[in-house]
């Protein structure tokens, strides 16, 4: 019975036998070259990574594998019945460290030489000529995993999703790596890219035999932050009959502006009292949609109030009277009596009320009405 790490000790000496034959001139002959490395019968595959010319180091077993399954040798736990000769077993053809045999004798369920000996003569028999190689028990694995690579592509307003898959037809993959923007390398066979930005993702798979594939790149981009429209100048304050002027612009600063609603403003200020004030949206090229509104404020006076009733309406007795009730308005609100302007304007609106599509339109009126309330 052996485990998993007496497995790998064995063939990683029989690999040590190959390589000495094989590379190193007066090194054993025929026999030691049959006898002395390691074969599987037909259920098992024995993987090598030939280091040549670097001289083995314990680390040239990719893989053994049993009707398909990977042997784990790390796994000092689960046990293995393996046949083989007495002449290695005892320790022969360097199966020993000073002398002590690398097969672990106390663990032998069963000495049947005999049995081992006429297994080997029938197998020979049934065989004809004996190719471990071509029958595919052994195999040298010199090439390194395939790995492609599944993400979007162009702009993502979402966190970007990135898998991998690997192939390796002999030992196989052992793990798949990577690394993002040059970060430290992660293994794993996917993930998810959230942060905003351009990012550039190196990724690659080892197999068991020790192969390390070239690696490939990939960028993904992501940009989950909305673009910025603003109206300058911000902030300003405009009479009733100051000319609001203001420049829209959209910006963002990743993916950039593939569409805008963006239009620069010069109107009276009196439209935005009793409409919306500007508004713009912008979209970039990852799909995210940004508004921005401009800020400043109306606060209309007396005069420029006067200035519009004289501009609108087209009876001069109105005009009169309604301009009466405003400087009624402002002199009483300069004294201090809230209450008598107050009056004065309400008396105002009245008037106005009165006068729609009369004097003046409705609309004028109702804008006229509007400033009142400001006053």
């Amino acid at each position: 019975r052996m485990n998993g790490p007496q497995l790998k000790a064995v063939l990683e000496r029989a690999y040590r036998n190959y390589y000495y034959y094989k590379y190193v001139p007066g090194y054993g002959g025929y026999s030691y070259y049959t006898t002395c490395m390691i074969d599987t019968n037909s259920i098992g595959k024995i993987v090598y990574r030939d280091g040549y010319p670097a001289l083995p180091d314990g680390n040239n077993v990719g893989a053994l594998l049993l009707n398909g399954t990977r042997v784990d040798f790390t796994d000092a736990t689960k046990y293995y019945l393996v046949s083989t000769v007495n002449y290695l077993a005892a320790g022969s053809c360097n199966f020993n460290d000073n002398g002590v045999s690398l097969w672990p004798l106390n663990q032998i369920v069963n000495d049947t030489q005999y049995y081992v000996r006429d297994a080997v003569i029938d197998y020979l028999a049934a065989q004809g000529t004996v190719s471990p190689k071509i029958e595919g028990r052994i195999a040298f694995d010199s090439t390194a995993p395939v790995t492609t690579a599944t993400a979007p592509t162009g702009w993502q307003n979402t966190p970007a999703a990135v898998t991998f898959a690997a192939t390796d037809d002999l030992s196989g993959v052992k793990a798949t790596l990577y690394t993002i923007d040059g970060g430290p390398t992660q293994t794993g066979t996917s993930f998810t890219v959230s942060a905003d930005g351009d990012h550039t993702i190196l990724y690659w798979s080892v197999d068991y035999a020790g192969n390390v594939e070239t690696a490939h790149s990939l960028v993904v981009k992501v940009d989950r932050t909305p673009p910025v429209v603003t109206y300058s100048p911000s902030g300003l304050v405009y009479d009733a009959t100051d000319t609001v002027t203001l420049t829209c612009t959209a910006t963002d600063a990743l993916s950039g502006v593939v569409s805008s609603t963006c239009a620069n403003v010069s109107a009276p200020a009196w439209q935005f009292v009793v409409g919306p004030k500007p508004s713009a949206t912008a979209t970039d090229a990852a799909g995210n949609v940004g508004t921005g509104t401009a800020v400043f404020t109306v606060r209309p006076s007396t005069h420029g109030v006067s200035s519009l009733v004289t501009a609108w309406v087209t009876k001069d007795g109105i005009v009169k009277s309604l301009t009466a009730h405003l400087d009624a308005a402002a002199a009483s609100r300069a004294r201090g009596q809230d209450g008598a302007a107050d009056n004065e304007l309400a008396a105002f609106r009245n008037e106005l009320a009165a006068q729609g599509d009369k004097a003046l339109t409705a609309d004028h009126a109702a804008t006229l009405a509007a400033l009142s309330r400001l006053l």
